[in-house]
């Protein structure tokens, strides 16, 4: 039961508004379903707009570890894994650059910003013009549905073909 009221206040901290997502998975504990466990843990994955917001939620994870009663103890380890991946002027010309290729190989390539992780946050934080997503299009990330569209594989080559023939 702590684990859970703890989760909840995890998600609690998810603010949309300030680019704050969090979630809690997996989740495990006990070993039958008439046993108490004995312990119990997770995972958690948040996702920020800078390094600040970064440290304000490390803080407010890490404040949860104590002794909340008698027999309970909350461990935390762990931080930021990733750093936010910021937008910059440099990284905004070069994904104009991406914009006009993709148009000229039959696509559309919108500017989004999906607060994931990926290697690219660590280029991108030292200030250097950095693109993720350019791969696959497709949908269902992370979930059974996911899948590529086989079809825009060619189109989307060619776009990162003409990129490193200019960069």
């Amino acid at each position: 039961m702590a684990l859970a009221r703890k989760i909840l206040e995890i998600h609690a901290l998810t603010d949309l508004g300030r680019g704050v997502t969090t979630n809690v998975a997996p989740i495990w504990g006990g070993t039958r379903p008439n046993v108490i466990p004995p312990e119990a843990g997770c995972r958690i994955d948040f996702r920020v707009p800078s390094l600040a917001e970064g440290e304000r939620i490390v803080a407010a994870i890490r404040a949860m570890a104590g002794t909340p009663e008698e027999g309970i103890s909350i461990a935390i380890e762990g931080g930021m894994n990733r750093p936010p991946f910021p937008e910059t002027p440099a990284t905004l010309a070069l994904y104009e650059a991406a914009r006009g290729f993709a148009s000229a190989n039959g696509y559309d390539l919108p500017k989004q910003h999906r607060g994931g992780g990926s290697d690219g946050n660590f280029t991108a934080v030292m200030g250097i013009p950095t693109l993720d997503g350019l791969g696959c299009a497709g949908a269902g990330a992370h979930a059974p549905e996911e899948h590529i569209r086989w079809a825009e594989l060619a189109p989307r080559c060619a776009t990162l073909c003409d990129l490193l023939e200019t960069l």
